[in-house]
């Protein structure tokens, strides 16, 4: 199983370096247009040929990843926000990688979709979409900018980033593709909001939330948030209370809030050993006075990623007075997680455990 198409950044992504407009080509004997300054050095690197200090090099996996990519069938798009599209293109044509033959191939030549331009990414996912009809599940984004996750957080596009300015590696490339495998996974069609229409139905709790949000998921969509990290992924793993916090407050800066949702999934992934797609599960602290909970006890929380939302998530919407109600009916209607974590296979860290036990909190 391989995705449709697969997408990548072009500015440490594909080659270390930065392809600035506003720098390259302003030393002696310039010339215009810019790109007209690339210079080739060799198959691998290229510089400016009135500034030779100015670099850029294609990374050392990234023809072997062209290869796998084009032997699966797969379209390849270079997405970025670089702001010139020929200096891109003038990079990718002296950057040389074989074809399925073993040809030497110009990496331009293999290019598919060639969308440069500096807007927001989920804007040409959206593009990309609409010329192929593909469905965003089937395509993935290596970028090393976390704050271009929203791809897969808004549309569901699987995102990996590539951390450090090392570049695309046959490792990181390996690990993104497991993930859109993950994400494939739990794929289902959506069969409306008739209960009845889903035979593995089974009740997760009691959810509060906006109208517009309500409505996009009664849709069959997925929540649009993107002022907190993890609401933008099954692997259930209940984490610390502390662990809630890792993200800004809402309202934060993009850049910051981005990050806190690819540290969080490092995390989670090298400490506790769940990979994303993930439920997030924690006991949240009291919110004070009118809440249902009553003080010092701390409430349940679930936290969804967009793919478990789109996949496998029905949302009944109930008035307050039906809510009260379904509630006094029967203790059944409180979801307790803490008694789901055998059924559920749900992963509690052992800190979990210790924070749970200093609070005379036990799980079942």
């Amino acid at each position: 199983m391989y995705p449709k198409l697969v997408a990548l950044d072009t500015d440490w992504t594909i080659f270390w370096g930065w392809l600035d407009a506003k720098r390259w080509g302003k030393g002696r004997g310039a010339k215009s247009p810019v790109e007209d300054n690339i210079m080739k050095v060799n198959d691998w690197e290229i510089q400016d040929a009135s500034n030779k200090l100015l670099k850029c090099g294609m990374y050392e996996d990234i023809p072997r990843i062209i290869q796998d990519i084009k032997k699966n069938g797969a379209k390849l798009a270079i997405v970025s926000r670089n702001t010139s599209k020929a200096m891109c293109d003038r990079a990718l044509w002296y950057f040389h990688v074989h074809d399925t033959d073993g040809k030497d191939q110009p990496l331009i030549e293999l290019v598919d979709f060639d969308e440069v331009y500096d807007t927001d990414k989920v804007d040409h996912f959206r593009k990309i979409k609409d010329c192929t009809g593909f469905n965003y599940s089937d395509m993935i984004l290596y970028d090393d900018e976390a704050i271009n996750n929203t791809v897969e957080m808004m549309l569901g596009v699987t995102f990996q980033v590539s951390r450090d300015q090392k570049g695309l590696t046959w490792d990181n490339y390996q690990y993104g593709l497991a993930t859109w495998r993950r994400n494939k996974a739990i794929e289902s069609p959506w069969r409306g909001l008739d209960l009845q229409s889903y035979p593995k139905r089974k009740f997760l709790g009691y959810s509060g939330m906006d109208l517009d949000t309500i409505e996009l998921l009664e849709a069959g969509g997925r929540r649009h948030d993107t002022k907190e990290a993890a609401r933008w992924g099954v692997c259930d793993i209940w984490i610390p209370e502390r662990g809630m916090r890792w993200s800004p407050i809402p309202g934060g800066a993009p850049f910051h809030i981005a990050w806190s949702q690819e540290d969080r999934d490092a995390k989670i992934a090298t400490q506790w050993g769940v990979q994303k797609p993930y439920i997030l599960f924690a006991k949240h602290i009291n919110m004070g006075a009118g809440f249902p909970v009553a003080d010092p006890l701390r409430w349940n929380e679930m936290v969804i990623y967009p793919q478990v939302q789109e996949s496998l998530i029905v949302i009944n919407r109930m008035s307050n007075q039906e809510l009260d109600q379904a509630i006094r009916d029967s203790e059944s209607s409180h979801v307790h997680y803490e008694k789901q974590v055998s059924p559920w296979r749900i992963t509690v860290p052992q800190e979990t455990l210790n924070e749970s036990k200093l609070k005379n909190e036990h799980f079942t």
